[in-house]
């Protein structure tokens, strides 16, 4: 309120009617009505205007702007709002409009003076309003309002120098309105700003307190920090003189890592030496290792060789061995006939016995049958006894080459054993 008061009085020489009427003027071909002297923070602003005469508008176009006042330049304007037109009240010679100004795009101070203009083509100004105030709280509204009402009833009754007065002027007369005294304004004011001091004071003293026990706490922590810094420093002391001993300590090892470095660098030169003479001797192995294993390679081969010829020893063996089977076969078959005849011979000395007289000269026949059958069987045996003859040799000859093929084989397994002792002699000297 004190500075709605401060700017009244800074803008003296305004005019003002008291009822918020525009005085038409002659220049102005739109006229701004129902404008209000203050207009409540956070709301919505709605301008009303009347376009007189035969004014080309276009509504997609024309524009009103928020200009504040003592701007003299139409681009400076701080917000715009399309126009909107009211066709039920609109006539041949007037035009009635509305343009809304949302609170987002008003400005924020409550200190300025403002007024509505009618903008064409963004660079024309066909009327303006009267000045007023935005942002406004309704209570400051409702004790300005209350002021007025109280100057207007006791304008008659007051006297006053005109150096004490804050005046509006009338629509009706020349007369001066009285609002209030400048020493009223200035005790209210003095009320106001003693009350905000009594505030202040009271938020000093709790921030004192505040900032007293604060001090306090720093304090302790001041000194906790003080007793735990000078423990740091005398562990940081122990730990130093400690450090120191160790870099003594450590720099006895480096010299000792030093003389070890030299004694591991001779040893190094003598074992390059070494890695060469072996590295020769490891090419001398490796031919050896060659020759060995061509050497290896011969013996494969005849050992193939031989391996091959006692699988042929083997199928002969097999053949023979065949042969035996049907050889014994036969025997038996021989030996079977054989019993079979001795117990017709047999049948036939019962029948002999029984028809000696009739059948002499059928024994006769058989005795001659039996003694062909017996120089068969001696044959047969002869023959047998042939053939066991036979298998015996083949069964001496089959052992010889048995046994050369074992000989054969105990000679690799010696070659290999000379062969894996000389790789693990060449591994351990690669080793060495």
């Amino acid at each position: 309120m004190s500075g709605i008061n401060t700017q009244l009085m800074k803008n003296s020489d305004l005019v003002l009617p008291f009822d918020g009427n525009h005085e038409r003027q002659q220049h102005d071909q739109v006229v701004f009505e129902n404008v209000a002297d203050h207009y409540i923070k956070g709301e919505d602003v709605t301008a009303h205007f009347t376009i007189l005469n035969d004014l080309k508008i276009n509504s997609n176009d024309d524009q009103i702007g928020l200009l504040r006042v003592g701007s003299t330049n139409i681009q400076e304007c701080l917000a715009y709002a399309p126009v909107q037109f009211n066709s039920s009240t609109t006539s041949e010679s007037t035009r009635h409009g509305t343009a809304i100004f949302s609170s987002s795009s008003l400005p924020v101070t409550d200190d300025e003076f403002y007024q509505f203009c009618y903008i064409i083509d963004k660079r024309k100004c066909f009327g303006s309003s009267i000045p007023f105030q935005l942002n406004c709280s309704i209570d400051d509204i409702d004790l300005l309002t209350s002021t007025l009402v109280e100057a207007s009833l006791e304008k008659r009754s007051m006297q006053m120098n005109n150096d004490g007065l804050i005046a509006l002027q009338d629509n009706d007369n020349d007369d001066l309105v009285i609002i209030h005294t400048k020493r009223m304004l200035i005790e209210e004011k003095l009320r106001q700003e003693n009350r905000q001091l009594l505030e202040i004071n009271r938020r000093l003293e709790q921030q004192k307190d505040e900032c007293k026990a604060k001090l306090d706490l720093l304090d302790l922590k001041s000194n906790e920090y003080i007793n735990k810094v000078k423990n740091d420093m005398q562990a940081l002391a122990a730990s130093h003189k400690v450090a120191i001993d160790e870099l003594s300590s450590r720099q006895r090892l480096e010299a000792k890592l030093r003389k070890e470095y030299d004694v591991c660098r001779t040893l190094c030169n003598q074992y390059q030496t070494e890695s060469l003479q072996f590295a020769e001797r490891c090419r001398i192995l490796e031919d050896l290792n060659t020759q060995l294993s061509n050497e290896e390679d011969k013996l494969l081969s005849e050992l193939s060789i031989k391996t091959k010829l006692n699988e042929e020893q083997s199928i002969q063996m097999t053949d023979y061995e065949k042969r035996l089977l049907q050889s014994n076969e036969l025997l038996k078959a021989a030996n079977k006939y054989q019993s079979q005849l001795e117990q017709q011979l047999r049948d036939l000395r019962l029948t002999t016995e029984k028809y000696q007289m009739s059948m002499q000269g059928q024994i006769d026949a058989y005795t001659k049958q039996a003694s062909q059958q017996e120089n068969q069987i001696h044959a047969l045996e002869t023959a047998n006894s042939l053939l066991k003859e036979e298998l015996n040799s083949v069964k001496t000859d089959n052992t010889f080459l048995l046994t050369m093929a074992k000989q054969d084989k105990q000679l690799t397994n010696e070659l290999q054993q000379q062969i894996n002792d000389l790789n693990e002699k060449y591994q351990l000297d690669n080793e060495q």
